[in-house]
């Protein structure tokens, strides 16, 4: 009994994991859509020049 009450728990910390991961990468694209944003709005934006830009 106490086996399958593990393998439950390890079931959920490892379906939670990937619930975070998920969410991870769902923010790291939300920030490279605002970042893409920023760059067509404000192209003279000093971040975002590399010296061979105006």
């Amino acid at each position: 009994m106490m086996a399958a009450w593990a393998q439950q728990l390890s079931d959920l910390i490892h379906r939670r994991q990937k619930l975070v991961d998920i969410q991870v990468t769902e923010k790291h694209q939300l920030s490279l859509v605002f970042k893409a944003l920023k760059c067509l709005l404000c192209p003279r934006s000093p971040d975002l020049t590399d010296g061979d830009r105006g």
